[in-house]
């Protein structure tokens, strides 16, 4: 059975008029010693991605329109979509890259509107680093830098694993992981078992000393579960669990009730 974590905040607050003597360190949460890594999807669990990704479609559309001959006639951010679409259906082998399908789909444009040659690649290439920009533009939620201090403070150790291609250096929280891999990097997505192998492997652990962190039920829980990690929820909505389904180990409301409710877990 899932463990639940109601409390909104583990955090606890301390009176500025308290004399200081009377003022203790507030510990650090102890470790639970059946557990190593503590591993994170990234959008939607540490940020909001749907704005992120609007406003990095548009800023690669506004430069296409300003930049290549043809593509403001032809060519909106409303036209993404069934780009996306149309190249995810014929290229079945790289659904997993989110990199790989845009540059195609980049790519593509660029031949319908009668450019090539190097011209075409360094307009295809120019693009897409303006989408990459916007797409590392996020706004972490709340609480995300102090979870993953208090994480590190009791001695877990973090990793990422995200079917997305977010750069954690640039956003500037890359500081916290000592493994960081995406679907690109491995060549297979969530919620494939390849994914979490390559994620096990890379932390050279054991599956059951693992735990891994998403807002999925599919893509994270049902992955993690089946790799054999424990997997914790993260459910800010406080969505019902999907009839059928295997649980998560662990289910929290907020990121910073993550490492009580690690506390708790038994294997």
């Amino acid at each position: 059975m899932p463990i639940f974590v109601p409390l909104k905040s583990t955090l606890i607050w301390i009176s500025s008029t308290l004399p200081m003597s009377m003022i203790k360190p507030i510990p650090v949460p102890v470790k639970n010693p059946h557990l190593d890594w503590i591993c994170f999807d990234l959008d939607d669990t540490l940020w909001a991605v749907e704005p992120v990704i609007d406003r990095a479609n548009s800023r690669m559309f506004d430069w296409l329109a300003s930049h290549v001959p043809g593509a403001a006639e032809r060519y909106s951010v409303t036209d993404w979509p069934r780009l996306r679409d149309g190249v995810r259906e014929r290229f079945p082998a790289t659904a997993h890259s989110v990199t790989a399908l845009r540059q195609t789909v980049l790519d593509e444009l660029m031949a319908a509107l009668g450019h090539q040659g190097e011209q075409a690649v360094a307009w295809s290439q120019a693009a897409f680093e303006a989408f990459r920009v916007a797409r590392n533009e996020v706004e972490l939620f709340a609480p995300v830098e102090n979870m993953l201090t208090t994480l590190q403070q009791a001695g877990y150790r973090l990793g990422v694993f995200s079917n997305g291609n977010a750069d954690l250096q640039q956003i500037g929280i890359g500081r916290y992981f000592e493994v960081v891999l995406n679907a690109d990097m491995v060549g297979a997505a969530k919620p494939e078992a390849a994914a979490f192998s390559a994620l096990v492997q890379a932390c050279g652990s054991e599956p059951r000393r693992m735990v891994y962190v998403g807002d999925h039920p599919h893509y994270d829980v049902a992955g993690a579960n089946a790799a054999g990690l424990f997997s914790l929820w993260f459910n800010p909505e406080g969505a019902a669990w999907p009839a059928g389904q295997q649980r998560p180990s662990l289910e929290v409301a907020c990121l910073s009730e993550i490492a009580a409710a690690l506390a708790l877990l038994q294997p």
